[in-house]
């Protein structure tokens, strides 16, 4: 199967190496990278020398939470080209839970499904997710000014604006999810087209420029509204706050404020096996010096 793979890779070069050296060793597979602006590219030279990896021509600073992941998203999107049967985004930071060859056994099997769980933000009773859409968030080139009024929109007891978007005098509801998500030939098609000025994506996009991460969003809602028959594939909780119930096909979980960095601890290694039989196929996060015994078993299939 052809796949594309849509790295956003900011940080530890040495681990993306390893990443696109495992996908990249299949010759239907093709890594597409886009590196933070913000990074020193040099430091990934080596990565980007690599056959079968080609990195997106336009580079932006990454923000946390703000418009400039999206931006990075498209430039991905628009760097490869609809001749893959597949496509997913993954953190320079990911690695495979399973083999190359499980992982395209796995998306024969689910050729026609969309991974892309979703949830209304829109209106939602519960203002963890309605007040993502519902205040001007800044996050794009964050300074102090920014974070006093990030800090007061958490705190006010009132919406700032609507939690819809409004689109040729009709109301829609807006989606949040994860933006690890994988996706098919037709609606990387159908992602292109709202690209275009003047369409609904491209409009949605400057309602969101200014929404809570909007990367979790902008893709969750433009699937949502895709013209054609297809299949989300979904699993896990509904309607709870938290970014890990929302996941698609990575595991990962926080250690308190972040996500966690896994190892080859025991306890890591259960809570691994149990992800690897409940179906996720790749890992968040794992980092050099602290996850290379692990990706070493992983890399060998000794679960």
């Amino acid at each position: 199967m052809k796949i594309a793979w849509l790295v956003l890779a900011h940080t530890d070069p040495h681990q993306v190496l390893r990443l696109v050296n495992r996908l990249s060793s299949e010759p239907d597979w093709k890594v597409f990278i886009h590196v933070d602006k913000r990074t020193n590219i040099d430091d990934f030279s080596e990565v980007l020398d690599q056959p079968g990896v080609f990195q997106t021509k336009d580079r932006f600073d990454i923000y946390w939470g703000g418009w400039s992941m999206v931006k990075a998203m498209n430039a991905l999107i628009t760097e490869t080209d609809d001749s893959y049967e597949r496509y997913m985004f993954l953190s320079g930071l990911d690695y495979p839970l399973v083999s190359n060859v499980e992982i395209n056994d796995f998306f024969q099997m689910h050729s026609a499904d969309e991974f892309i769980k979703t949830v209304k933000l829109s209106g939602h009773k519960n203002k963890y997710f309605s007040n993502r859409v519902s205040y001007p968030w800044m996050f794009d080139r964050i300074n102090m000014i920014k974070k006093v009024f990030n800090h007061i929109f958490m705190k006010l007891p009132f919406p700032l604006r609507g939690s819809y978007f409004h689109y040729k005098n009709r109301k829609y509801v807006i989606y949040g999810g994860t933006n690890f998500i994988a996706f098919t030939n037709e609606m990387y098609k159908h992602f292109v087209n709202q690209l275009e000025a003047g369409t609904f994506g491209n409009l949605l996009g400057r309602r969101l420029k200014n929404c809570f991460a909007p990367d979790e969003i902008y893709f969750n809602t433009l699937a949502k509204y895709a013209p054609f028959e297809h299949k989300f594939t979904v699993r896990g909780l509904f309607n709870k706050p938290g970014l890990v119930n929302v996941r698609n096909l990575h595991f990962f979980r926080y250690d308190g404020k972040y996500i966690k960095t896994w190892n080859k601890s025991t306890s890591d290694l259960i809570e691994i096996k149990k992800a690897k039989l409940d179906g996720d196929l790749f890992i968040r996060k794992v980092r050099t010096g602290i996850s290379d015994d692990l990706i070493e078993m992983l890399d060998s299939n000794k679960f």
